[in-house]
């Protein structure tokens, strides 16, 4: 076990996480309606519904990984999957990028309901987002797979846990920044940091492609 390939794994987690956190979705939605009433801990009781349900695909996924350790083309496939699956979201995030406005976004979710737990709520809204079971079935999948070759069970370990702190990192301050009446981060500095992870994903999703591909193609 390589320390340098375990931080790999953990700043490769927690970039991809970061990226899709930034993108409004449910979880935000909830996130900024919850702190409006909650406060300050919205955001982390909303990551805690959302790493709940993360646990049991985790854990699902953990008993099918035998048949992708037993099968090098399962494992490129899904490695192809995975690849082609971040490097849309990097084009889409790319896109999205040139026009966002946190604070629009924050206005908007402002309409959601605010009277369930933030847990369940977190929970919820991770549950019926369809975006939240395909990056799982790719991304996750492989991701979860690499860990286990670097590190075995604690490779796993590594991965979700820095996949949850980057949700908890963005969505603790988005709830802050609510809970204090704050400006949040200029739409500009928004923007610059969605270009940047934008290209990350890009490059990570590349990287991917060429680990798997080649395998894959010389078993046709």
């Amino acid at each position: 076990m390589a320390l340098e390939q375990i931080f790999s794994l953990a700043f490769t987690a927690f970039m991809i996480g970061f990226s899709g956190a930034l993108v409004p979705g449910p979880v935000f939605v909830a996130v900024v309606s919850q702190a409006t009433k909650k406060g300050l801990i919205a955001g982390p009781m909303a990551v805690a519904g959302h790493a709940t349900l993360e646990t049991v695909t985790a854990i699902l996924l953990w008993f099918g990984l035998g048949i992708f350790l037993e099968s090098s083309r399962i494992r490129s496939v899904i490695g192809i999957l995975g690849g082609g699956f971040l490097i849309w979201s990097g084009f889409q995030l790319l896109r999205f990028a040139r026009r966002a406005s946190i604070q629009d976004s924050v206005q908007q979710a402002n309409a959601a309901i605010v009277r369930h737990n933030p847990i369940v709520v977190g929970l919820v809204t991770s549950a019926i987002n369809p975006y939240y079971y395909l990056w799982w079935a790719t991304v996750g999948n492989d991701l979860m797979f690499r860990g286990f070759e670097i590190a075995g069970f604690i490779g796993i370990v590594v991965f979700l846990v820095s996949h949850w702190m980057a949700d908890l990192s963005w969505f603790t301050f988005i709830s802050a920044s609510i809970h204090r009446g704050k400006r949040l981060i200029t739409d500009k500095v928004y923007r610059t940091i969605l270009g940047l992870c934008a290209i990350f994903l890009l490059g990570i999703g590349v990287m991917f492609l060429l680990d798997s591909a080649p395998y894959l193609f010389s078993q046709l």
